[in-house]
């Protein structure tokens, strides 16, 4: 009497970062739509132009994410009532620095971040080039892992594993990113950059893990 099977695989892998991406927010404030837009414009020239001498090349900060805003204060008049008055137009250009993990370069670039006279916010994050690789090899884990249960089973009940009849997977995402965090805080870009060379730190590994459930027949 043939029946079916079935098994939940499980899958895991741990792989070591080997990219660096550093965001980097910028902001720019002014009365004036056009000066405000003109002060961000030159921010970031200077910002490319100071990440061109450190190494890299110009195009290579990309833009993630591009914003102008009001600004607005709220002000109580003499009757207790607040309204709201106009401050200026703030405008906020969000960039991301990626290349091979390294800190040396880690290093010279933020150090190009901090010498100008903006304050860019900054946040670096540990992750793999290669996320379809990576994910490849989860999937086929958790494959196995459910095979071998199956083959298990149907032994240990007298029965053989038959034809894979169903898969049923939720393509959750996942996030390729180190666990591993550099805070900034009070501390300059350049002391962070030079103690990081330093300590010669080596980020985590990225730890990831998937589940499928799978259908066979048994002979």
């Amino acid at each position: 009497m043939s029946g079916t099977i079935a098994v939940r695989g499980t899958g895991k892998v741990s792989v070591p970062p080997d990219n660096i991406i550093i965001s980097v927010t910028l902001s720019a404030e002014d009365k004036e739509y056009s000066a405000a837009m003109d002060k961000a414009s030159a921010m970031i020239e200077s910002l490319r132009s100071r990440i061109a001498k450190a190494g890299f090349s110009g195009s290579d900060l990309k833009t993630s994410y591009f914003n102008v805003r009001t600004e607005y204060d709220s002000v109580q008049d003499e009757h207790g009532r607040y309204t709201n008055i106009f401050r200026a137009y703030n405008c906020v250009h969000s960039m991301k620095l990626e290349f091979d993990l390294d800190l040396d370069r880690l290093n010279r670039a933020l150090t190009a971040f901090s010498a100008g006279e903006a304050a860019p916010e900054l946040s670096i994050s540990f992750t793999v080039k290669d996320e379809e690789a990576v994910n490849s090899e989860l999937l086929r884990n958790v494959a196995e892992n459910a095979r071998e249960k199956a083959e298990t089973l149907c032994a240990a009940s007298g029965k053989k594993l038959g034809e894979l009849i169903k898969i049923e997977y939720n393509w959750d995402d996942h996030s390729f990113v180190s666990p591993t965090r550099c805070e900034m805080n009070d501390c300059a870009p350049r002391m962070l950059g030079a103690a990081m060379k330093s300590v010669s730190i080596v980020p985590d590994n990225i730890q990831l893990s998937d589940t499928a459930a799978f259908i066979w027949n048994m002979e």
